[in-house]
């Protein structure tokens, strides 16, 4: 039988070659150029945190390129834009599926504001190795469902950020991904407490959120909520096919911008605020499944020449890393062996047992026992 590329799955080879050039990067460049540079907080943690910020956006940059102008996804903007001059947000979401999190990060690009994204997640995906090297660096806000102690938690981790640093706080309120078997749980529930019967979002629960914008509220009203509806079409079913580059053709992003009185700041006003925002959530995608997009005003989203050659230099930039340490590895093949493990033991032992450590400056921490992780 003749061979040709037509019978190859071309965007599976794509997925596989920017999947393996993410992880190959990140493994080699982590231990090198992230954890070292912690001495920095001697002197500044805003200019690390800066420094942070570039080195994962980029990284996060290059797989919105790849997504949209490689493999072709549309992304249909409705409602307002996002703005970078919002530093301090809360990025409220439904949750489709346990992909969601790269999609997340196509508004705040364009935005300019993806280095500084930081998703609000379970405790266990920091134990994760190379990835939760990463995104522990990334502080995330991992939290492990227990209210008592996620409260302090959340508090010390917001507490660390200064005014007017860049940081966008994507959690998603149902607490789980869209799976078919859980709405029926959901509606139930919303039966039970005599609430609006949802069919496309999970019902919403409102303590976490409150804590973070409590947190964030106290001492200053500047942080703005996006409220945020996605969906795919046609739906992403499953990790292995986005790894194998089925990706959806199109992502539908709807966001409103909401400030502190347009919401209330007691508990039971955010919890009215969330259950009328899934209500709308609803709506909007029951009618995105009739008409083809979401109801309210376009936004040009279409990304340029000027993206790409951004990406690309990306890729050049952090390629050319790669291969500077691979030859200094190749001339003292022993030296780098023998650091590589110590980095990677460390790396994990850090994150495994003093995951929140990173929220303080090095010299605070001087003379002073290190604090073993709450999550």
């Amino acid at each position: 039988m003749a061979f040709s590329l037509s019978e190859v799955n071309v965007k599976t080879i794509r997925g596989a070659l920017i999947i393996f050039w993410l992880v190959f990067s990140s493994f080699i460049c982590l231990p090198v150029f992230i954890f070292p540079t912690y001495v920095l907080r001697f002197f500044s943690r805003r200019a690390h945190r800066a420094y942070l910020r570039f080195m994962f956006g980029s990284f996060w940059s290059v797989v919105v390129v790849w997504f949209e102008k490689i493999n072709g996804i549309k992304v249909k903007l409705t409602g307002e834009r996002g703005s970078g001059k919002d530093k301090s947000v809360v990025y409220v979401s439904n949750h489709l599926t346990e992909m969601d999190m790269p999609f997340m990060w196509l508004m705040p690009y364009r935005a300019g504001a993806i280095g500084g994204v930081k998703f609000v997640t379970k405790a266990s995906v920091r134990k994760v190795p190379i990835l939760g090297w990463g995104i522990n660096a990334c502080e995330y806000l991992f939290l492990r469902r227990n209210w008592e102690t996620d409260k302090l938690k959340i508090n010390k981790h917001i507490a660390s950020f200064g005014k007017g640093e860049l940081a966008w706080w994507v959690i998603y309120p149902e607490g789980t991904d869209m799976e078919p078997h859980k709405v029926p749980l959901s509606q139930e529930f919303q039966r039970s407490r005599g609430l609006p019967i949802l069919s496309k979002v999970l019902q919403p629960k409102v303590k976490g959120l409150h804590g973070i914008l409590e947190a964030l509220w106290v001492p200053s009203a500047d942080t703005v909520v996006y409220d945020c509806t996605m969906q795919y079409t046609p739906p992403l079913t499953s990790m292995a096919k986005l790894l194998a580059g089925e990706l959806p053709r199109e992502c539908h992003i709807h966001l409103k911008r909401f400030t502190k009185p347009m919401i209330g700041s007691s508990e039971e006003e955010v919890k009215t605020w969330l259950q009328k925002s899934f209500e709308e959530k609803d709506r909007q995608l029951t009618h995105l499944e009739k008409n083809g997009c979401f109801e309210g005003p376009k936004i040009e989203a279409e990304l340029g020449t000027p993206d790409i050659l951004w990406a690309a230099s990306l890729v050049v930039m952090f390629s050319a890393l790669d291969l500077f340490l691979l030859g200094v590895w190749k001339r003292n093949p022993l030296y780098m062996t023998i650091y590589y493990v110590l980095a990677v033991v460390a790396q994990q032992i850090w994150v495994t047992h003093y995951g929140d450590a990173y929220m303080w400056s090095l010299s605070s921490m001087c003379g002073k026992k290190l604090p073993k992780k709450e999550a």
